[in-house]
C-alpha cells in the first residue's frame, strides 16, 4: 500500500478574509470577481505570518465569477449554502499557455487555453474547504463546444498548476465546463470527502485527473461524471515523452463511483504512471471499472499497478485494458506490465475486455481471487498472465 504523507504549514490563531468585506454582493447578477480578487491579495500580503489566512465566501449567497487565482498558504472556505459559481461568458476566463506536456490545448490544435475558474500556479500550501459549492454553469460551454464555436479549450472548473502541498475537502463541485478537479505538476496532494457531480451531457467531465502528479492520495468523495470518474494522466504524445515528468505515486481508496466511465489510467499517460494502488471503492453503474486506455502515438509506460478489493454493480466491463484507443501507425506503442489485479468482486455483463497490441503486449503480473458474476466471457488480445490465474470466476479464458 502506498502511504502518502501531506504536510501543511503549521499556522495559528487565523485571519479571515470575507469577500463580502471587499465588496461581494451575492445575489447572483453581479460580478464578485474582484472582491474575490482582492481578499486573496489581502492573505498574499500576510503569507509570511504564522497566522492561517482564510478568504471566506460566506452562506446564503450565490458569487457569480470569472477565473481568479489562489495563493500560497492559504484557506479559501466555503461555506455552508454558499455557491461560487462561473459567470456564463467566455470573456470572463483569462487565456492562459498550453500546458508543455500536452504541446497544445487539449480540444484545440493551439497554444492557448482558457484558465480554470479556480486556479494556483506555482504556489505552495492551499486549502480548498467548506460544505458549499462550486457550479461552473457547464451548459454554457457544453452548448459552445458542441456547436463548435470555441477557439481555444475549455477551462477545468478547479486546477493546480506546478503547486505542491493542497488539500481539499468536503466542498461539492458540479457542472465543471471541462475536467473538473486537475492538479498538474504537483506534489503531496490530498483530495477527501468531495461530491462532484456531473450530468452524462457534460461532454468530458472527468471528475479527478491527476496529471503528472506526484504523491496523491484520493478518499471518501462520491464521484458522478459525464466521462471518467478519475483519470490518471502525465501528458500526450510526443510532448509528454519530451516533458518526461510521470504521475506516480498515487493512493485511490474508499471512494464511490456512480454514474460515469469508471477509473481510468490514460489515454493520456505519454509520460508514465508508476506505483498506484486502487482498492475499497465501489462502482455503482459505471461504464468500466478500472480502465486502461492507450495507444499508438502515445508512448509511455505504465507499471506496479495494484488494484485489490474495488466492488462493482452493473458495470458494463469490470476490467478494460483498451490500447487500441488512438492511433493506427505502428509508432511509438505504449508499454504495460506489472499490473496486479487481486480480491475483486462485483455484477458485471463482461468480466474485462483486455485488447492490447500485438507489437506492445501487456503483462499482468497477477490475477487472483476475482469473483464475477457476468453475462459474457472474457475477451483477450496479446496479453500474458505471468502467474497462473487463482480463484477466478468466471475462469480466466485467455
Amino acid at each position: 500500500i502506498i502511504i502518502i504523507l501531506i504536510i501543511y504549514t503549521v499556522k495559528i490563531k487565523g485571519i479571515i478574509h470575507n469577500i463580502k468585506d471587499y465588496g461581494a454582493k451575492g445575489n447572483g447578477k453581479d460580478d464578485d470577481t474582484k472582491a474575490i480578487e482582492k481578499a486573496i491579495e489581502a492573505c498574499k500580503k500576510k503569507e509570511k505570518t504564522t497566522e492561517e489566512c482564510i478568504v471566506k465566501i460566506p452562506k446564503g449567497g450565490i458569487y457569480l465569477s470569472g477565473s481568479f487565482n489562489l495563493t500560497s498558504n492559504m484557506v479559501l472556505e466555503i461555506e455552508e449554502k454558499a455557491i461560487l459559481r462561473g459567470i456564463e461568458d467566455e470573456k470572463a476566463y483569462t487565456k492562459v499557455s498550453a500546458f508543455p506536456s500536452y504541446g497544445r490545448g487539449r480540444e484545440k490544435n493551439n497554444q492557448i487555453r482558457y484558465a480554470a475558474l479556480v486556479s494556483a500556479y506555482k504556489q505552495q500550501n492551499i486549502t480548498i474547504r467548506g460544505k458549499g459549492t462550486i457550479d461552473g454553469q457547464g451548459s454554457y460551454w457544453w452548448r459552445k463546444h458542441a456547436e463548435k464555436t470555441l477557439n481555444y479549450t475549455r477551462p477545468r472548473l478547479v486546477e493546480f498548476v506546478s503547486t505542491n502541498h493542497i488539500h481539499m475537502t468536503d466542498v461539492t463541485l458540479k457542472n465543471a465546463p471541462f475536467w473538473t478537479l486537475h492538479p498538474i505538476y504537483c506534489d503531496y496532494v490530498l483530495i477527501e470527502h468531495l461530491t462532484i457531480w456531473n450530468p452524462l451531457a457534460g461532454p468530458n467531465t472527468d471528475g479527478i485527473d491527476p496529471d503528472s502528479s506526484r504523491y496523491v492520495e484520493i478518499r471518501y468523495n462520491r464521484i458522478t461524471a459525464g466521462d471518467d470518474n478519475i483519470s490518471i494522466k502525465s501528458g500526450m504524445n510526443q510532448a509528454g515523452i519530451d516533458y518526461a515528468r510521470p504521475a506516480a505515486n498515487i493512493y485511490i481508496h474508499h471512494n464511490l463511483f456512480d454514474i460515469g466511465d469508471g477509473l481510468a489510467i490514460g489515454s493520456e499517460m505519454s509520460g508514465g504512471v508508476y506505483n498506484v494502488t486502487i482498492e475499497y471503492n465501489e462502482y455503482r453503474a459505471t461504464l468500466n471499472g478500472v480502465r486502461f486506455k492507450s495507444g499508438y502515438g502515445r508512448g509511455g509506460h505504465i507499471a506496479n499497478i495494484i488494484w485489490q478489493h474495488d466492488v462493482f454493480s452493473s458495470t458494463q466491463a469490470c476490467m478494460n485494458v483498451n490500447m487500441k484507443y488512438g492511433g493506427k501507425t505502428p509508432l511509438l506503442p505504449p508499454k504495460i506490465d506489472q499490473l496486479y489485479f487481486r480480491n475483486l468482486t462485483g455484477h458485471c455483463i463482461q468480466p474485462g475486455t483486455l485488447n492490447c497490441l500485438e507489437h506492445a503486449p501487456c503483462t499482468i503480473q497477477e490475477l487472483s481471487s476475482i469473483q464475477f458474476t457476468t453475462l459474457l466471457n472474457w475477451e483477450c488480445d496479446y496479453v500474458q498472465v505471468v502467474s497462473t490465474p487463482y480463484d477466478v470466476s468466471p475462469p480466466f479464458s485467455c
